[in-house]
């Protein structure tokens, strides 16, 4: 990799990595219901929750690879947050702090961090046999760079430059105190990691109704990263409070319940001069349908590809529910089209074009009563019948057995 391709690499970890850390922050503080709950970014600690008088510091260690390294006691990540909670016990009270690590990557089987697993308290036996294996790795590491002095290497190639400074730290403090430490220490492996936020926060609230949950989601996480981005400028307080949260939440589930779909073009006419698709022509053409069909069809379709641009134009986020939408249509229509093509094995193009006039009949005349609209409470059904015209449009649907193998050549 390139000097370049590396520093764009570690900028773009990096701004992911300071990303994950507000969307942890929210994804604890949706964890409790009280009121006395709250989460600062970049304060004590990457992410530190408040929790009434108690307090729990997070280092978080974040990598979107499919199989990071596992942790150990020799690993760099382990000593950088030994190193910065071991300078921040001067300004905690030990007693009412928990010290969480939490990390996409698993920890190596056998290791004895795994006695520090969150929810599995560990006896004192096992803090003790953590603390002598994090004394010998740091001993280790401390004797090696002590070594290295001694045959006169520079301080720039001296081993271990990443984890030296908390080995040195860890041995600085005497063995009741390290063992204090890991006593309070928990360790959360395998975590989720940024690009599962969306479905995690989703997770949380599932008591919101399915059709609107997505688009809550959405919002919420958009206001969250801006009120974290708002604390690191110091725009305002750094503790985020569960109840600003709860109160956002409650706002957009109002605002998406009540929100309307605009309706200003479904019952409009198309104007003379417009020119439809020319492969939804062809598609209608292919099945041999009806002229006074065909200018109803291209009615529609108008109506609902201006109406479609219209919603967009008055928020961008229905382009992922119109997707959605979209979907739902094809796989609609799938079925029948697959059945379709068995029950035209073997017929004359004739009665093909008939049985494909039935399919064709039902997008416009059965669908829109029959299928669910795109938001509960829409009335326009004919968006639905137009919406199968724009569809058709793009080959993504159609109405003869064969039709892609027919109009291939059009469609270059």
């Amino acid at each position: 990799m390139s000097e370049a391709s590396s520093t764009d690499h570690s900028a773009a970890d990096s701004a992911i990595g300071y990303y994950f850390q507000g969307m942890f922050a929210l994804n604890q503080l949706l964890s409790y219901s009280s009121d006395d709950v709250a989460v600062s970014v970049e304060t004590f600690d990457d992410v530190v929750l408040h929790v009434g008088n108690d307090l729990s510091l997070y280092q978080l260690k974040h990598s979107l690879g499919e199989r990071p390294p596992p942790l150990t006691v020799k690993t760099d990540k382990v000593w950088k947050t030994l190193k910065a909670w071991i300078d921040a016990l001067s300004a905690a009270d030990i007693d009412v702090t928990e010290f969480v690590l939490v990390s996409t990557a698993p920890c190596q089987d056998g290791s004895p961090l795994l006695y520090l697993i969150a929810g599995i308290p560990p006896t004192p036996g096992q803090i003790n046999e953590l603390a002598l294996a994090l004394t010998v790795e740091a001993e280790r590491v401390v004797a090696e760079r002590d070594a290295a002095k001694a045959e006169g290497k520079s301080n720039n190639d001296l081993p271990h430059k990443a984890k030296y400074p908390g080995c040195q730290s860890f041995l600085d403090i005497p063995m009741a105190n390290r063992q204090e430490l890991l006593g309070k220490t928990r360790f959360r492996p395998n975590t989720f990691n940024a690009a599962d936020m969306p479905f995690v926060i989703g997770q949380k609230l599932n008591y919101i109704k399915k059709d609107i949950r997505d688009l809550v989601v959405e919002s919420l996480l958009s206001w969250w990263d801006r009120q974290v981005v708002l604390s690191l400028l110091k725009k305002r307080p750094p503790r985020l409070h569960i109840s600003e949260v709860q109160s956002e939440i409650s706002s957009l589930v109002v605002h998406f319940n009540t929100e309307k779909l605009s309706t200003d073009f479904l019952d409009a006419e198309a104007p003379a001069a417009y020119v439809p698709n020319s492969l939804m022509l062809k598609q209608l053409e292919l099945v041999k349908e009806k002229k006074a069909v065909i200018r109803y069809l291209v009615q529609e379709e108008w109506r609902s590809r201006n109406q479609r641009d219209e919603w967009l134009h008055e928020d961008t986020r229905m382009y992922d529910k119109l997707t959605k939408y979209d979907s739902y249509l094809i796989n609609e229509w799938s079925l029948r089209h697959e059945c379709l093509s068995e029950d035209c094995s073997g017929l004359s193009e004739e009665k093909i074009c008939f049985e494909s006039r039935s399919l064709l009949k039902w997008s416009f005349d059965e669908a829109p009563t029959k299928l669910r609209p795109i938001k509960e409470g829409f009335i326009f059904s004919n968006f639905i019948s137009g919406s199968y015209q724009i569809l058709s449009g793009d080959l993504s649907v159609g109405w003869h057995p064969n039709y892609k193998v027919e109009l291939k050549d059009t469609n270059k």
